[in-house]
């Protein structure tokens, strides 16, 4: 009997793991996400950004995930008790300029305190969650179909999640 793969749901999750002397500036991301906010612009580029971005695309590549590049981004602040709506990346009447994944990078955040949930199918049996604990310097990387959100932030400290989504090339 031979076994067929025909679809699959991979989920990347991870440190940030850059050399000594070169790790990201948590400080600038967070500088970055407040000026979104304050001043309700895109978010503005930055070499800590860049080097977050170019360190997800070589991830990828090197491990044969396949080429990505990046179509979007931005940075959310979640405040105590506070969480998100359900989200999704893809917008289902636009697949062809859809993104194929999002990560989801936590910035700064407390300590047990920003829990991510997605949700899936498994063939019949459907509305299967995942739950993963995102930290500071982690990340996560998910098919951008799969509905997520972020649970409220039990902690007394603002969590800040930096988003990209991805497409391949």
């Amino acid at each position: 009997m031979n076994k067929l793969i025909l679809s699959e749901i991979a989920i990347y999750q991870g440190e940030v793991n850059l050399p000594k002397g070169f790790e990201l500036n948590q400080d600038i991301f967070i500088k970055d996400i407040n000026e979104q906010y304050l001043f309700k612009t895109e978010f503005p580029f930055s070499k800590e950004w860049d080097r977050l971005n170019k360190y997800i695309i070589e991830y990828f590549n090197v491990n044969k995930h396949g080429l990505i590049y990046n179509i979007n981004t931005w940075g959310t602040i979640y405040l105590p008790n506070q969480g998100s709506q359900p989200l999704k990346e893809v917008d289902p009447r636009n697949l062809q300029e859809s993104p194929c994944y999002t990560m989801l990078y936590g910035v700064k955040t407390a300590k047990n305190s920003c829990d991510i949930k997605l949700y899936y199918d498994d063939n019949k049996f459907k509305g299967k969650e995942f739950n993963f604990c995102l930290e500071t310097n982690n990340f996560i990387i998910f098919p951008s179909t799969l509905l997520y959100y972020v649970l409220p932030n039990n902690k007394n400290e603002k969590n800040y999640i930096q988003t990209i989504t991805y497409d391949i090339r």
